[in-house]
């Protein structure tokens, strides 16, 4: 008979098991790290951390790049996702509910108008704009993104963005980033002053109380369900999500079992987007891994064409022998030919016929190839030209097709990035109490979003030649069949043009409120046709005044 051992079973309270799932979550990882690290050679070089002591390097990370017409586009495609989008400089999204009557009753309106204009300021006087524009050059170059919205005492939110390699995802059963896992560094003085001292570990304490505050200390930060929580309890450990703050060593010189912060969040901090996911995978792909092959093709006839640059401009030469010297077939040295004694002459050593026209020519192609698969014209248009003269109309016209493509980017992207961010910034406010008080009829009720940007209106704008085709054919048939105008409802029609185009709602008149106006429209135009009529009625009074009835005619008839 043979007996086993009992499975040790890891406390989720303790270190180790931060320790262990972190080991997991970074085999799991390991798979995506070789591409990574070929897109951030050949395209972001500023990008990617794959080992904790990478960071604060001076080194000139783009040298590799001999060619910047792929970093260039993608910088092209990032500030016209942050341009196209979620622009500082115009309105990109509002506030609703989903019962259209309850979104029209004036204090209500008013109060939605209200908190979505406070929450554009919270956006703009914190550093959203700028983590939000790393996330889309993440997303473009890696296809992932990643960053924590926190409560911050001065700016209400604060966004702590994390380039490829720093930070581990997880899904939950729905395919949906439920789970954010970050190793990186800090030095000691940074950590006493987030953790405060007592929270360090001896050996990190010791750091600090010798005055070596810059020592760097690899520090783990787990957000993922609280699975074990007390739902009686109101304590921050116990909220849906947890969080812990621990530093990530081996045992010699981390022996207390203690973490640096436990705390948690009422909903997930996490802001996650991917730019495309196959099937369950948690990590997503880009523009930039799917052209990465054309890149490495660029680069590589960018070094075959200045090659045979220099062999044509500064040739290799064959010399007499009488002239030593070294030997060489690189560009620009001699050889020396003991068998050429009959004459001084000197001539090429290698006979290159290097095409120029055709490797520009494969040069460009590339180039475009490129500039397509980072959609440069489509974001150009929007992130480069004056937006007050481009319209999200015109956006649709010129790149419909385009356009249909990235639905889906688009609608992952309003998912996974803006949704979260809008709905942590909701909460944070409402708990800041910056807000207006709540009206009676919203409490309780649900606030929906409603994306305005210029891409959200451009992708509905498509639907828009469907409607213009329709009055188009109306209007032509009016002249013949004047009747046919009964057949559209004109105050449906432009409620879906507004809208379409993301016109604001207070520039469009509610139905309850044209009742209103039709009828003092109506009482209107009446006493417009008495006042009219008054002259006409009474010059008929003056003149049945001034005629004699006494003689006999067809009024005195009447009369009598």
């Amino acid at each position: 008979m043979t007996t086993t051992s009992p499975v040790k079973k890891i406390d989720t309270n303790s270190r180790e098991f931060y320790d262990k799932a972190l080991g997991s979550m970074d085999l799991e990882r390991q798979s995506h790290m070789a591409r990574w690290k070929t897109i951030t050679d050949n395209l972001l070089a500023q990008a990617g951390r794959y080992v904790e002591t990478d960071r604060n390097k001076g080194i000139n990370r783009e040298e590799n790049i001999v060619d910047s017409t792929a970093t260039h586009s993608l910088d092209v495609l990032s500030a016209g996702m942050q341009a196209g989008m979620s622009s500082p400089a115009r309105t990109w999204f509002r506030l609703g509910t989903p019962d259209p009557d309850l979104e029209n009753f004036p204090p209500v309106k008013k109060w939605l108008n209200d908190v979505a204009r406070i929450m554009r300021r919270i956006f703009a006087a914190s550093n959203t704009y700028s983590t939000l524009h790393q996330l889309y050059e993440e997303l473009g170059a890696f296809g992932t993104g990643c960053a924590i919205i926190s409560e911050d005492f001065e700016d209400v939110i604060r966004l702590y963005g994390s380039t490829v390699g720093e930070y581990y995802l997880g899904n939950s059963d729905r395919g949906i980033v439920d789970t954010v896992y970050r190793k990186y560094q800090m030095q000691v003085g940074q950590m006493a002053q987030k953790f405060g001292e007592k929270a360090l570990s001896q050996h990190a304490r010791g750091l600090y109380d010798r005055g070596n505050y810059q020592a760097w200390i690899t520090v783990g930060h787990g957000i993922e369900p609280n699975r074990n929580r007390d739902l009686k309890s109101l304590a921050a450990r116990d909220m849906a999500w947890r969080s812990v703050y621990w530093e990530v060593g081996s045992e010699k010189n981390i022996r207390e079992d203690k973490f640096l912060r436990e705390s948690g969040y009422k909903m997930f901090p996490g802001i996650c987007p991917r730019w495309h996911v196959a099937g369950g995978d948690i990590y997503g792909s880009g523009p930039g891994g799917r052209v990465l092959g054309d890149i490495q093709q660029l680069m590589h006839n960018q070094d075959l064409w200045d090659l045979g640059k220099e062999y044509m401009a500064n040739p290799a030469i064959v010399a007499p022998a009488s002239m030593k010297g070294r030997s060489s077939f690189l560009p620009g040295r001699v050889s020396f030919d003991p068998g050429n004694t009959a004459n001084n002459t000197v001539k090429r050593a290698v006979d290159v016929n290097f095409d120029i026209g055709a490797a520009i020519d494969s040069i460009v192609d590339i180039r475009k190839r490129i500039q397509q698969g980072f959609f440069t014209d489509l974001f150009q248009m929007i992130a480069l030209s004056d937006r007050k003269q481009v319209t999200a109309t015109e956006v649709a016209e010129r790149h419909e097709e385009k356009l249909m493509v990235l639905g889906p980017v688009m609608e992952r992207n309003q998912n996974e990035l803006h949704d979260p961010l809008i709905d942590n910034t909701f909460a944070h406010g409402l708990e800041a109490g910056i807000f207006p008080p709540i009206p009676d009829e919203m409490r309780g009720r649900e606030v929906s979003v409603k994306y305005v940007s210029m891409l959200a209106q451009a992708q509905r704008a498509i639907s828009i030649g469907s409607l213009d085709r329709i009055l188009g054919v109306v209007g032509a048939m009016q002249p013949l069949y004047p009747e046919v105008t009964d057949k559209l409802n004109s105050d449906k029609i432009v409620d879906e043009y507004a809208e379409i185009l993301g016109v604001d709602p207070d520039l469009i008149v509610s139905n309850d409120d044209l009742v209103f106006v039709r009828k003092e429209r109506q009482a209107q135009l009446a006493q417009a046709q008495q006042r009219e009529a008054l002259p006409q009625m009474a010059e008929t009074a003056k003149t049945l005044s001034e005629t004699d009835t006494q003689k006999e005619s067809a009024l005195s008839t009447a009369i009598n």
